[in-house]
């Protein structure tokens, strides 16, 4: 199983930058829950919204390692 979805990770950057924006999602996250009060707009949204653009994003980003990664032109950055 682990040899298939290797095989099928066509941009291997995508997929890093996936693992760190969750990292850095959940670390948000811990810090948001480990502030004082029971509720807030903040905490309610990590709990319970499922269609933001953090979420969202993330799920680009596992969607992204799967397809070809986009070509790089150098004569964009002269």
């Amino acid at each position: 199983m682990q040899r298939e979805f290797n095989k099928s990770v066509k941009d291997v950057d995508a997929q890093y930058k996936s693992l760190a924006f969750a990292t850095m999602l959940e670390q948000q996250g811990k810090e948001i829950m480990q502030r004082p009060g029971k509720s807030s707009n903040d905490k309610l949204e990590l709990m319970f919204f499922e269609r933001t653009f953090p979420r969202w994003y993330l799920q680009e980003l596992d969607k992204d390692a799967h397809r070809n990664p986009r070509p790089i032109d150098p004569a964009d950055y002269e």
